[in-house]
């Protein structure tokens, strides 16, 4: 495994970024069939909805303060760095 990738997250103006360790340590879970799945973060699509979590467990908010991220790209390296367009999402419950 290549421990010197990068990673970055961009939702509109803001930019999240970290070095190799944002795949090991940050979480990236996905909603897949109805259900959240944990996935490496370059295996994202286009259209999903995410959450990421920092390795305390604490989420990580968009500009709109909530947790849930909508990916408007395929990720991308960007600089040596894996990269995704998103969108701030609000969840509604059925």
């Amino acid at each position: 495994m290549n421990n010197n990738r990068k990673f970055e997250v961009k939702f509109g103006d803001i930019k999240l970024e970290n070095c190799w360790f944002l795949k090991k340590i940050r979480k990236v879970v996905v909603l897949r069939d109805d259900d959240w799945q944990e996935i490496p973060f370059e295996q994202l699509k286009n259209g999903d909805t995410f959450r990421m979590y920092e390795p305390t467990g604490e989420p990580i908010l968009n500009e709109a303060g909530t947790v849930f991220h909508k990916a408007t790209s395929e990720p991308f390296l960007k600089d040596g760095i894996w990269a995704i367009e998103a969108v701030p999402l609000k969840l509604v419950a059925k």
